[in-house]
C-alpha cells in the first residue's frame, strides 16, 4: 500500500465516525447561551434604542428559562424594567447612565429595600 493509498484508507476511516466529528465540533464550541446573550445585550445597550435593549433583554430571559438558570427570575423583572423603559421612552436611545444594570434594584437587595421602605413608614 503506497502513501496514497494509506491517505485514502485514513480518510474513509475518519468520515466513518461522523457522531465523533460532530461531539468534538459541540464540545469546542460549547457555550453557555445565557451569557451569550448579555454579551449580547451589553453591546445594545452601548448602541440601540431602548425597543431593542427591551427585545435582548427578552432573549436573555428567555435563554435563562431555556437552560434552567436558577437567574431566570431575576433576569425576566430586568427584562421587564426595560420593557416598562421602553414603553415611557419610545423612539429614544438606551441610556447607559440612567439605565444600566448598576442602576437597577436587583432582586438580591430588594429586602434591604423593603426592611427600609416598612421603618420609614411606621
Amino acid at each position: 500500500m503506497d502513501h496514497e493509498e494509506k491517505l485514502m484508507s485514513d480518510m474513509k476511516t475518519m468520515m466513518a465516525l461522523p457522531g465523533l466529528w460532530l461531539a468534538i465540533a459541540m464540545l469546542a464550541g460549547c457555550s453557555n447561551p445565557v451569557q451569550d446573550e448579555q454579551d449580547r445585550l451589553k453591546m445594545v445597550q452601548n448602541t440601540g434604542s431602548v425597543e431593542e435593549v427591551c427585545e435582548q433583554s427578552r432573549k436573555v430571559a428567555d435563554a435563562a428559562l431555556a437552560s434552567k438558570d436558577e437567574q431566570y427570575s431575576t433576569l425576566h423583572t430586568m427584562a421587564d424594567v426595560d420593557c416598562l423603559t421602553a414603553e415611557l421612552h419610545p423612539g429614544t436611545s438606551y441610556d447607559q447612565t440612567t439605565n444600566s444594570a448598576a442602576t437597577r434594584i436587583e432582586a438580591d437587595n430588594m429586602d434591604t429595600l423593603g426592611a427600609g421602605m416598612g421603618a420609614n413608614s411606621q
